[in-house]
């Protein structure tokens, strides 16, 4: 009986289980030399330069960089949506006493179109 319940007990732990994505800093190291600005930035180009913004400011803890959830054209930008990561319960990789409500919001990033420079927008939350 004793083995049964063990047995029972690692099956649904193993089920309930998800695995967070991991990022490949080096593919997108890799990709970043084959970035050119120069005759301004198209689409691949922003989702190169929008990844590598989000690993290198370490966002890419709390948000999912290899999965955006959307790539717009919005005239002179390119606004790129990065999910927060889930792990079911909404708190991706952190411990849910970490979490704020930032961690599960999107995150915003605007590529320029013309020179590849990167801006955010913040969402901030303002207790009344």
């Amino acid at each position: 009986m004793r083995t049964v319940i063990i047995s029972l007990a690692c099956l649904s732990a193993i089920g309930c289980a998800t695995t967070l994505p991991v990022v490949n800093k080096e593919e997108i190291n890799k990709q970043m030399t084959l970035v050119n600005v120069s005759d301004g930035v198209n689409r691949d180009e922003a989702l190169i330069l929008a990844r590598n913004y989000m690993v290198n400011t370490g966002y890419d803890y709390d948000w999912n960089v290899n999965k955006p959830k959307t790539i717009e054209d919005a005239g002179d930008y390119w606004a790129i949506t990065f999910p927060p990561l889930e792990d079911g319960w909404g708190s991706g990789r952190r411990k849910q006493s970490e979490i704020t409500f930032q961690h599960l919001l999107p995150y915003f990033v605007h590529v320029t179109k013309a020179d590849g420079s990167i801006s955010v927008t913040k969402v901030e939350i303002k207790n009344k």
